[in-house]
């Protein structure tokens, strides 16, 4: 007997496809539900229950084919009738999903919705970083560079701090003892941290300190500063 809990979770290709379906069985029939938000340019999937009539099932489905059509080159000649739509296959070309056959319409409907998605997350970070600069200037970690050599900057010490034990630790720090490697962190606020490209942890109490008021706390020794920044994270 298998063990449902070993089963894949679906794709979002899968459960987009899966909505689409629903909502061309209520266009052609009555009135039903579906597990999402359907006012945006895609259907996305949600906890909470919609009602939606066959008239305002079209309207959707209508919309989303228009969509895809607009922003993916092969969703460009898909048939207009949605039940012919959804059968047509496209085959991934690049990525790490390269080669796979998935659904046309719903994978054009997933790149759009990724892309808004990474918009939002863009402009979430530029906001922060604006209001960090506004109160007393944004964060920097020792040896984090962009491609250019500029520090990165990040709009708290909570993330400056896991990007310098990214870089000196690896990806998989977190692994590790968590609340020590983050105590070691070397941030800054306002002036950059040192640049350095060493892999070898070194502190600024001063920082250390500075980092945890920031977020807070009142401590005013190197020691009391790195516990609260530890039980941060």
């Amino acid at each position: 007997m298998s063990n449902t809990s070993d089963a894949q979770a679906p794709t979002m290709t899968e459960r987009i496809h899966a909505i689409l379906h629903a909502l061309v069985a209520i266009a052609t029939g009555k009135t039903g539900t579906v597990s999402a938000t359907l006012s945006g340019r895609y259907p996305d999937p949600s906890d909470e229950v919609t009602k939606v009539t066959p008239a305002q099932a079209r309207k959707h489905l209508g919309r989303y084919l228009s969509e895809a059509m607009s922003t993916s080159k092969f969703c460009n000649a898909l048939p207009s009738d949605m039940g012919h739509a959804l059968k047509v296959m496209y085959t991934i070309t690049a990525g790490k999903n390269k080669g796979t056959k998935v659904p046309a319409l719903a994978y054009g409907l997933v790149r759009i919705r990724r892309d808004e998605r990474r918009t939002a997350k863009q402009a979430r970070r530029a906001e922060a970083l604006a209001q960090a600069e506004a109160n007393g200037g944004v964060w920097t970690a020792e040896g984090v560079n962009d491609k250019d050599g500029n520090p990165v900057p990040y709009p708290n010490a909570s993330q400056a701090s896991k990007a310098w034990a990214r870089e000196h630790i690896g990806a998989d720090w977190w692994k590790g003892d968590k609340q020590a490697i983050l105590a070691k962190a070397v941030i800054s606020q306002g002036t950059p941290a040192p640049q350095t490209t060493s892999k070898t942890a070194s502190t600024d109490d001063a920082s250390i300190i500075a980092a945890a008021q920031a977020l807070g706390s009142k401590a005013t020794t190197e020691a009391g500063a790195r516990k609260f920044l530890a039980n941060l994270a």
